[in-house]
């Protein structure tokens, strides 16, 4: 993909392009990444996908730890 206007597209995995690896790491990783993309692409929403439906404390983590850190 080109570069956008906005300046380098924030990655997933390697901070030179948008990748399309899943996102993992510790919560404040996570909110850094987030806040990369809502800084440099304008990005405003962003939707989780859990693979595993059955692992609340995956959600609670993000409900807790990352979710009020981006509002």
């Amino acid at each position: 993909m080109p570069p956008s206007p906005a300046g380098p597209r924030p990655s997933a995995s390697t901070g030179s392009s948008w990748g399309r690896t899943p996102w993992r790491g510790h919560p404040a990783q996570i909110v850094d990444r987030l806040g990369q993309w809502r800084e440099r692409a304008g990005v405003t929403r962003v939707y989780l996908q859990t693979l595993d439906l059955t692992d609340l404390d995956q959600l609670e983590l993000v409900a807790a730890e990352v979710a009020p850190q981006l509002a």
